[in-house]
């Protein structure tokens, strides 16, 4: 194994490591946006559902605060 190989494997595993990361952020804001209660203030309920759009790498860490 060559050091290309080795690079291409590294990427490869980068790429892998990333997706999961992103895939299981949007199913962990998806339940925290799930359990909103939708009632003033909507700054859970704003924050979650742009998380929903893509955002939800950032956003999954964001408004965590039980009220």
């Amino acid at each position: 194994m060559n050091k290309t190989d080795k690079g291409i494997i590294s990427i490869w595993i980068f790429n892998i490591i990333i997706t999961l990361y992103i895939l299981i952020a949007w199913i962990i804001n998806l339940i925290q946006f799930c359990g909103c209660d939708f009632k003033e203030p909507y700054k859970k309920e704003i924050i979650k559902g742009l998380g929903l759009t893509g955002l939800s790498a950032i956003t999954v860490w964001i408004a965590n605060d039980k009220e």
